[in-house]
């Protein structure tokens, strides 16, 4: 079952998993710090039930969850008695009567909360366009992936935080516009990296921090700090959070 408990497994998981830190964040508190540009969902009613619903894009005010309106279209139930049409405003009129922006859109999916567009996914928290994926959060436009927590139009990537237009990345955060990345953070138009930081233009490397080469041993104690920096002054409104 999806629920805010389970929400806040899936968030702690991941974190956990990249930065080797217990999250100390509430779910509002990662969704503010780290999905602040995500084009998430946001909640309206369904006209006819007054029931909560979950959608990104809404034209006009008239809504029907998925559950229902969905049900209809399967048996092909839209139809209505047929009138004249007098002229295009006779038309318009006559459309608005039978269009609602449809909420909660999901198939194939289950386990799912406060969601829009999923499919063949489950495990999915407050999130848009999931497709066969699975446990995760605050994301949009994923595809094939799981564990990923405020990620944008990535896909086949594993625990991963503010991926975005990127593949393949695991336990990385902050990955923009890059593939193949294990163990990195804040990197940019990057390829087969591992164990790299704060990185632009550069393929298959390993402990490199601002495109510069380090050692190992040099490279993790400033990791650890770059971390601890992170999880105490990442923010909204600023490039890549600095």
């Amino acid at each position: 079952m999806m629920d805010e408990k389970r929400a806040k497994e899936i968030v702690d998981y991941t974190f956990k998993d990249i930065f080797g830190r217990v999250n100390p964040f509430t779910l509002d508190q990662i969704r503010e710090k780290f999905a602040f540009d995500i084009p998430l969902p946001f909640k309206v009613k369904d006209t006819v039930t007054g029931k909560d619903a979950w959608i990104v894009k809404s034209i006009g005010k008239k809504v029907r969850v998925w559950e229902e309106w969905g049900a209809l279209e399967s048996k092909g139930d839209g139809m209505v008695q047929k009138e004249k049409i007098r002229d295009i405003d006779d038309l318009l009129e006559k459309f608005d009567n039978i269009f609602y922006n449809v909420a909660d859109k999901a198939w194939e999916a289950k386990d799912y909360a406060a969601t829009d567009n999923i499919y063949l996914a489950n495990d999915i928290y407050y999130s848009y366009k999931v497709i066969r994926s699975q446990s995760s959060a605050f994301s949009a436009e994923i595809l094939d992936s799981k564990y990923l927590v405020a990620c944008y139009y990535t896909d086949s990537s594993t625990a991963a935080i503010r991926a975005m237009d990127s593949s393949f990345c695991t336990s990385s955060f902050g990955i923009s516009w890059s593939g193949k990345i294990s163990k990195c953070m804040y990197l940019s138009n990057c390829k087969d990296m591992y164990e790299c930081m704060f990185c632009a233009n550069l393929h298959s490397r390993k402990y490199c921090i601002a495109n510069m080469q380090f050692t190992k041993e040099e490279y993790m104690p400033i990791k650890e700090m770059v971390i601890d920096w992170t999880i105490e002054n990442f923010k909204k409104g600023k490039s890549l959070g600095v």
